[in-house]
């Protein structure tokens, strides 16, 4: 009996406590950064979970990758545990009571790897239209670069980093106003597992190509070529459009710019971009197709200038009819629109532009007047009075024939005139007359009057051994600018504000008259 007894104190003890029922456990999954289906697993998560159920104070927990090794408690885990076996690895978890290891029990879950989203970072570019370096961009247009293209995914945008961690997104990506050549967006990439990876977008404001001022207008022949601006845009790619909305498309590019034919004058557009940035700009080149030369004539005696109208950068000019003592050379061509030394007669010049344009003029050479080189006269004698011959006689102060004289002007004592004969407008060589006072008249200076500075440009002083009483200017033509009456024997006229030219400066003293020629520069 008291053995029977003992026994049954024995199996009442064993069937006192309830035995440990341990319910299957969910998955854990956590996220793969490098797509190999390995992971780093915190074991002390699912050992928090069990607590809660079965406290702490009164259990234990332990993890093994073997159900033998539960069921023997040999080769416990570590709380952080890298799995051995790609996702999917089953784990087993063995709770205990902590005074009695006999009651156990052991279940199951798996370390799930899911695999985190693999992103690329991204750039996207704007031209800056205005120097401003702010530009308007669509962030979302750069979700094919960041994700690879992998749907299901979702894309949110951020300022900064912390934003990203945070998870305060930008408002609008679609219309996302950068400034600065540089601005950096942080793309947070998430899977439907929840997984996430966050890339960088670099948001770049590149300048559009620099070409100072406008281009230059190309004066050509009928093949034009159109890359002679070239040098102004030469650090960038250049492409060349019939028209303008070409141009801005980067469609129907002329396949040869440097033999363009073209009718007429006109214009095509020229595309600049920087191959870099593929930042464009687009300008106008202006071209001007050489049209038949336009001369007009400057003679000058026996020197003739052709004067061409035209756009060429040079002319052949041929004279091919001359009087028989020209050089004896006939025709006679040279690239200078100036022939000199040319006899009188009567002449024709053609030329010719870089295009074979070719236009004719025909032109005469007068002969000079004739006359004695130095001629008297009496005092208040004019021009009229000077003895010469020739056709249409027209006097001048100047060799160079700029300051004509009319027939009325006075004649000036050792001052030289210049006449030459005018045949259709143009004046054939000048001759020189130099003006004599006639001795033995009452005009002959008996006392010496001395003018300086001569030319002149603000005041003129005149000195004499005796008193100048009165002191008149006048102009070639006979117009009387300034009257004064110094009654000294030195005198200064300030005629600052006479125009450029010859004068006539007379003096007065008692029966004696003096006259000077002067140049008001």
């Amino acid at each position: 009996m008291k053995k029977l007894y003992t026994a049954l104190l024995l199996l009442a003890s064993l069937t006192s406590f309830a035995q440990l029922q341990l319910p299957p456990l969910p998955d854990y999954a956590v996220c793969d950064q490098n797509a190999d289906g390995f992971a780093i697993f915190d074991l002390s998560n699912v050992r928090q979970m069990l607590y809660a159920q079965y406290p702490a104070n009164s259990y234990s927990v332990a993890f093994y990758e073997t159900l033998s090794g539960a069921e023997s408690g040999t080769g416990p885990l570590p709380m952080l545990y890298n799995n051995v076996i790609p996702s999917g690895q089953v784990i087993y978890a063995k709770v205990w009571e902590t005074g009695t290891p006999s009651n156990y029990d052991i279940t199951t879950f798996q370390l799930i790897t899911n695999t985190a989203p693999v992103v690329s970072n991204a750039i996207l570019t704007a031209c800056d239209d205005n120097n401003d370096e702010v530009a308007l961009f669509d962030l979302t247009s750069a979700e094919a670069q960041i994700t690879g293209g992998m749907p299901g995914y979702m894309v949110s945008y951020y300022n900064t980093m912390a934003e990203a961690e945070t998870g305060t997104p930008i408002s609008a990506p679609t219309s996302y106003m950068s400034t600065g050549s540089v601005t950096v967006i942080f793309v947070k990439v998430e899977s439907t597992e929840g997984c996430s990876a966050i890339a960088l977008l670099d948001l770049r404001v590149n300048a559009l190509p620099v070409v100072s001022g406008l281009l230059p207008v190309i004066n050509s022949c009928p093949t034009v070529n159109l890359t002679v601006n070239s040098n102004l845009y030469e650090n960038y790619t250049a492409t060349y459009h019939a028209n303008e909305s070409d141009a801005y498309a980067g469609t129907a590019a002329i396949s040869e710019p440097q033999g363009y034919f073209a009718q007429a004058s006109g214009s095509v557009w020229v595309r600049v971009s920087d191959t870099n940035t593929g930042c464009y700009i687009v300008l106008e080149q202006a071209y001007h197709i050489l049209e038949v030369p336009v001369i007009e004539i400057t003679q000058n005696g026996d020197s003739v200038t052709l004067n061409v109208s035209g756009n060429s950068q040079s002319y052949i000019y041929t004279l091919y009819t001359a009087p028989p003592s020209y050089n004896g050379m006939l025709p006679f061509s040279q690239n200078l629109p100036t022939f000199t030394n040319l006899p009188a007669g009567q002449y024709t010049v053609s030329i010719q532009d870089n295009c074979g344009n070719m236009t004719t003029i025909t032109f005469e050479v007068s002969d000079a007047p004739s006359g004695e080189a130095e001629q008297t006269f009496t005092e208040g004698q004019t021009l009229a009075a000077f003895s010469i011959s020739g056709n249409n006689i027209e006097w001048y102060a100047d060799e160079p024939l700029t300051q004509q004289l009319p027939l009325s002007t006075l004649l000036a004592d050792g001052v030289t005139y210049y006449a030459t004969s005018v045949t259709n407008g143009n004046k054939s060589i000048p001759l020189a007359v130099t003006a004599r006072l006639a001795a033995g008249t009452d005009s002959v200076n008996k006392i010496m009057v001395r003018l300086y500075p001569n030319p002149v440009t603000s005041t003129v002083t005149l000195t004499s051994q005796s008193t100048i009483e009165h002191i008149e200017l006048y102009s070639l033509t006979g117009q009387k600018v300034i009257s004064v009456s110094p009654n000294s024997t030195t005198s200064t006229i300030d005629i600052s504000k006479l125009q450029t030219g010859f004068y006539l400066v007379k003096t007065y003293s008692g029966t004696n008259t003096h006259v000077f020629k002067i140049l008001k520069q």
